[in-house]
């Protein structure tokens, strides 16, 4: 019989993450909270094999209640979810909001407003102003120079 950790990732497989093809594509994939997270958690962990952050372990285990994994190592924060150790760790908003900001910077070659952001993504100008100010600040410290990012970024003809 399979674990809860086996199985949460044998339900996340065979979903697979499919990248979004255009904005409006991008809201509806974001849009389930189930999904973002296991789209999150493939990219975070391609290989499957889900790590503490913390010490490095892949002895965890699944917390079903609280969508989160519990490292079975003695230490400190030992409870950690996709979010942790990112950008995206202490905010209230929700995954598909991240994820869909994320898509909509990269889709417009990070030449975005907030007013735009925070219409697709339904929150305040306030919040999504804060939201790309992370996101851009991510880019910066992960070393990749802004024109590769760019010249990466998917194309889309959707506005």
């Amino acid at each position: 019989m399979k674990t809860q950790r086996e199985a949460w990732i044998d339900r996340a497989e065979t979903a697979g993450p499919r990248d979004p093809q255009s904005t409006e594509d991008a809201i509806s994939l974001f849009s389930d909270p189930e999904y973002c997270m296991k789209y999150l958690a493939f990219r975070r962990w391609p290989e499957g094999r889900i790590t503490c952050p913390q010490c490095g372990s892949s002895n965890v285990s699944w917390l079903a209640r609280r969508k989160m994994w519990e490292c079975r190592g003695k230490h400190p924060q030992a409870q950690f979810s996709v979010r942790s150790g990112t950008f995206m760790e202490d905010s209230r908003l929700g995954l598909g909001q991240w994820l869909t900001a994320l898509w909509l910077i990269a889709e417009r070659d990070l030449k975005i407003s907030s007013y735009e952001v925070a219409r697709k993504i339904g929150v305040t100008q306030k919040s999504a102003w804060l939201m790309m100010k992370r996101i851009r600040r991510a880019i910066e410290l992960s070393g990749i120079p802004l024109e590769d990012l760019v010249a990466t970024a998917p194309r889309t003809n959707s506005v």
